[in-house]
């Protein structure tokens, strides 16, 4: 089992949930790729910096 980030249905950041599942498994024509660190940037309007 693993720690996931849930959005069991379509909706703003409130629908997301902490839970576990089951790794996933790609086919004979996929890749699997692992995600150490994720961000996410959120601008306020008129913010012009990078």
């Amino acid at each position: 089992m693993m720690h996931a980030l849930l959005q069991p249905r379509y909706g703003t950041t409130d629908d997301l949930a902490l839970g576990r599942t089951e790794p996933p498994s790609p086919g004979d024509d996929e890749v699997l790729l692992r995600v150490r660190a994720a961000s996410r940037v959120i601008r306020m309007p008129g913010d012009d910096s990078v």
